[in-house]
């Protein structure tokens, strides 16, 4: 089974976000395209790579493209997702990595809920650990 595949791309309207390396016959072609469409942007990848530089490359431009901003800055290897209810905004750092991560610095002071600790301004996540933190929603 190969580790990369690569499309062969037209950008007919699109924009190269990443092009293909390596000294084949595609060298140079688009690897990664993006292109406006109404009031968002479509990404395609037309690429696979075992390596996940690719898939950063992507993320990050998609992002950049968006204006998203992430929901707390951690290292890479860690996630953040985040639930909501009528109370509080609920964010689960999970470190995908064997390796310890921190400290991670909070924008804002948060509730630890698994420990019960108040308001923390960092954290730390032992290798393959989770947090949950929780903001409470003010209202307006």
């Amino acid at each position: 089974m190969p580790s990369d595949i690569v499309e062969f791309l037209v950008l007919e309207g699109a924009e190269a976000v990443a092009a293909v390396r390596g000294g084949g016959k595609l060298t140079g072609r688009p690897a990664i395209t993006c292109n406006r469409y109404g009031k968002g942007w479509a990404f395609y990848a037309g690429a696979d790579r075992a390596e996940e530089g690719l898939y950063e490359t992507l993320a990050r431009s998609a992002a950049s493209a968006c204006a998203i901003k992430p929901l707390i800055e951690v290292p890479y290897g860690v996630e953040v997702v985040s639930r909501q209810d009528a109370g509080a905004v609920y964010y689960f750092l999970l470190n995908l990595t064997p390796a310890a991560q921190g400290p991670i610095r909070l924008a804002r002071p948060m509730d630890e809920c698994i420990s019960s600790k108040a308001g923390l301004t960092h954290v730390l996540l032992g290798p393959l650990d989770v947090v949950i933190l929780a903001e409470p929603i003010t209202p307006a």
